[in-house]
Formats: C-alpha cells, sequence, structure tokens
C-alpha cells in the first residue's frame, strides 16, 4: 500500500563499502562461517521533503536487510539517530557486539545481501527507502 504524506523525506542514496575484504582471519573466532559484512553503509543525507520544504526535523534512519531486493526487513534494532541531519556513513566495525551478532546472523548463509534505508522524522513519518544496494562478499 502507497500513500503520501506531507512530511515524507526525499529518497535516499545508499552505498554500500567494503574495505579489505577478508583481511586476515582475525580476532574472536566464534566458530567458522562468520558471514562478512560491508566495512561502511554510506548514504547522502536528505535536505528536502517530497513537498520540496526544507527537512528540519530528521530525528533517525532505519535499515533494511534480505536475501532478495524484494523482502527486505527492517532491522530496528540498528535504527541510528540523526537529529542534526550530518550523518553520512556508519561504520559497521563500531557497533556494539550485540549489534554486529544482530547483522550478523541476518547475512549467515547467504551469498549476496541487499540493504536499503530509509529516513525517519521526528513525527515518526518514514520516507520510502533508498536505492536498494546489491553487497557480495
Amino acid at each position: 500500500m502507497k500513500f503520501e504524506l506531507y512530511k515524507l523525506m526525499m529518497p535516499l542514496v545508499l552505498i554500500v563499502g567494503l574495505s579489505g575484504c577478508g583481511g586476515g582471519g582475525g580476532g574472536g573466532g566464534g566458530g567458522g562461517g562468520s558471514a562478512t559484512l560491508p566495512s561502511t553503509i554510506s548514504w547522502v543525507a536528505p535536505t528536502q521533503n517530497t513537498d520540496n520544504s526544507t527537512l528540519d526535523d530528521l530525528a533517525k534512519y532505519r535499515f533494511y536487510y534480505g536475501p532478495d531486493a524484494s523482502s527486505l526487513k527492517a532491522i530496528p534494532e540498528l535504527d541510528l539517530v540523526d537529529t542534526t541531519g550530518t550523518v553520512t556513513s556508519l561504520d559497521i566495525n563500531t557497533l556494539t557486539s550485540q549489534d554486529q551478532q544482530i547483522l550478523s546472523t541476518l547475512v549467515q548463509g547467504n551469498t549476496t545481501h541487499f540493504f536499503a534505508m530509509t529516513a525517519i522524522n521526528k513525527q515518526n513519518i518514514e520516507s520510502s527507502f533508498s536505492n536498494i544496494v546489491q553487497f557480495k562478499p
């Protein structure tokens, strides 16, 4: 169901980046089969609402994940607060170990992952999806 509201944000542009894929075994084992995650998720911060008015009440971003582009699900545990409208990236390595585990569990067993995000204003109105980005480790 599609609906239009006065204060929906303009679409976001999402970029999923990898730093050195693999990089040498590394600390923390947890057994084999641990999923490879993107190292950085970046985006262009929205500046306008859909009615072209200035976006001045951004509250947070919400990330979505799915094993294919048509079945994205919200990951509200990873909501990223941004009351200044200046946050434009998330370094996966800075997430708490619990949040990294949530994300790692989601991507476990899939070879290709799809991510998108939305912007949410202070009235809890959520934008449409950003572009959907494919990440293949």
